[in-house]
This record gives structure tokens, C-alpha cells and sequence, in this order.
């Protein structure tokens, strides 16, 4: 991830924390979400969709490579 710009590393830690969020949220009847937070996340996550066209087009290619390549690992 190093290798990418700030953009698109941010947009994918982002991405991560925002999709175990909503995993937790479809699987762990324990898990308790405040209309804040929820309020933040949505916020957060739109400014990030709306940044992400303004990195640079090599830069998002090769994070879409990047994604679709890696080997996945599961716990």
C-alpha cells in the first residue's frame, strides 16, 4: 500500500475499517451502532467516494489491479 498516493491509501483503509463496520452490523446481533456515528461514517465515506476520481488515473488503476490480484487471506 505504501506505494500508492495518500488518496488512495486513505480511500482503502477507509474502505476497510467502514466494511467491518457494516459486517459486524449484518452478523454480530451484539454489535450497537449510535445514529452519530452512523451520521459520521455516511459522511465520511461520501467525501471519500467523491475524492477518489481526483487521484491521479495510473494511481487508480493500479489500486483496482491491486485489489483484484491480491491474494486474500482469511481467518
Amino acid at each position: 500500500m505504501q506505494t500508492f498516493s495518500a488518496t488512495i491509501q486513505n480511500f482503502a483503509l477507509i474502505f476497510a475499517a467502514m466494511q467491518k463496520k457494516r459486517h459486524d452490523a449484518d452478523y454480530d446481533p451484539s454489535a450497537k451502532f449510535f445514529k452519530s456515528s452512523v451520521k459520521s461514517d455516511v459522511a465520511i465515506a461520501k467525501s471519500l467516494i467523491e475524492k477518489f476520481p481526483n487521484a491521479p488515473m495510473k494511481d487508480r488503476r493500479a489500486f483496482a489491479s491491486w485489489i483484484l490480484l491480491k491474494t486474500k487471506t482469511y481467518q
